[in-house]
């Protein structure tokens, strides 16, 4: 858990898509990858919070997003939170971005 944490996992991630993708296929996709190194070198991928949060919705049983809002967000107050399908109907809502070719140019997602 804490090299999937910390982005030391080694492993190659999931290959990003344009469509929508399941847990399971998400996993499976991610497994498919396999690993680029042994465990212990940081190397940022978001595939380690998807084996993450499909771990936490295996062990408690419940969706993630139903096990984050039941067991962080309402504990902490956190009234303003969600997830993009339903975050983004909010006003203001985070938006990701990605960097282009230098580090003052950007490409933001809405």
């Amino acid at each position: 858990m804490k090299n999937l944490l910390t982005h030391t996992s080694g492993i190659n991630g999931h290959i990003e898509g344009n469509g929508a993708i399941t847990p399971d296929d998400l996993i499976k996709d991610i497994e498919l990858q396999g690993i680029k190194r042994q465990p212990g070198v940081w190397d940022y991928k978001d595939s380690n919070y998807s084996v993450l949060a499909y771990i936490i919705a295996e062990v408690s049983g419940e969706p993630y997003e139903q096990y984050i809002k039941n067991h962080i967000f309402k504990p902490a107050g956190m009234t303003h939170a969600g997830f993009y399908k339903t975050y983004e109907k909010r006003p203001y809502p985070a938006v990701g971005y990605k960097m282009e070719g230098s580090k003052n140019s950007y490409t933001v997602y809405t």
